[in-house]
């Protein structure tokens, strides 16, 4: 079945494409070096691609992003005028 301009608007899903899991090192460096890029672009003085195992999880950071979401889309942008 091929998608259209209607179909989309109709369902609000768009286009399905096959996912993969395994994607080739070239294509993982190039995303990569395009965040590394792009964090640079937005004003970072330093953005490394580094391991995964390099890098520790607070568990704590989650909630507050989500919290922070919520109020923004309650709130609007402007999060220095909460309630």
């Amino acid at each position: 079945m091929s998608w259209n301009e209607d179909s989309i608007q109709k369902n609000q899903l768009g286009p399905s494409r096959s996912i993969s899991l395994q994607v080739p090192f070239e294509t993982l460096k190039r995303y990569l070096e395009d965040f590394r890029q792009k964090a640079l672009e937005l004003g970072a003085s330093l953005a490394e691609v580094i391991p995964a195992d390099w890098g520790e999880l607070d568990e704590t950071v989650r909630p507050k992003s989500l919290l922070v979401l919520t109020a923004a889309k309650r709130f609007g942008d402007d999060l220095t005028d909460l309630p």
